[in-house]
């Protein structure tokens, strides 16, 4: 197993702040539904409306895909009811 340093253990917790450190993990966690169907909500809005956003969630961006994806296994056709709460922001 390679070494960064000569005293650095082979631990799992390691070598998960190692890689988090230097950029190649990333511990991707999902959005909750309330908050995801309120950023869905928003997001066809604001493309009926013709414009394009980006939408954040605690500070992380979410993906056009990800909101893609809830809005076809949710076979969600028409705008969500959602509460425009501060969860979600776009730009």
């Amino acid at each position: 197993m390679y070494r960064y340093k000569a005293n650095m253990r082979d631990s799992v917790r390691t070598w998960k702040s190692k890689l988090k450190e230097w950029g190649y993990y990333k511990n991707k966690k999902n959005i909750p539904y309330d908050a995801m169907n309120s950023i869905a909500g928003d997001y066809m809005k604001r493309k009926r409306e013709g414009k394009e956003s980006v939408f954040y969630y605690r500070h992380r961006q979410v993906d056009t895909e990800t909101i893609n994806t809830f809005l076809k296994r949710r076979k969600i056709t028409q705008e969500p009811l959602g509460k425009g709460d501060q969860l979600s922001t776009y730009l």
